[in-house]
């Protein structure tokens, strides 16, 4: 999938910030010239986007919540994961880049814990 460097990158470049600061990682084939990788389709695009997502969940950097009122998601990371593959548009188009993941379309937003 990726490479530790480039999760590490991904990670450090997007905290603090939205699930579309992640996918913009992903919205090109191949990445860009600062973060390449090997993913061309949509579809392994948007399985790198949540492996990502999902092992900040399971670091624990992250947390879900809903889009309207903020609170967390009540499920474990895998079904969250789950739920936002469930509900992630079919095609590029659809992402309108990247703000379908700031809509309320979209089952959750990232939360980022405060590190100690």
């Amino acid at each position: 999938m990726l490479t530790e460097d480039q999760y590490n990158f991904i990670a450090g470049g997007c905290e603090g910030m939205e699930l579309d600061a992640i996918w913009d990682y992903f919205s090109v084939p191949f990445g860009s010239k600062f973060m390449p990788h090997q993913l061309d389709s949509f579809e392994s695009r948007r399985e790198g986007f949540l492996w990502v997502v999902g092992r900040l969940l399971n670091e624990g950097q992250i947390v879900l919540v809903d889009q309207r009122t903020r609170s967390p998601l009540p499920r474990d990371s895998g079904s969250q994961v789950a739920l936002l593959r469930r509900s992630f548009p079919k095609e590029d188009a659809a992402m309108d880049g990247g703000l379908w993941l700031l809509s309320t379309s979209c089952p959750g937003g990232a939360a980022w814990k405060a590190k100690r």
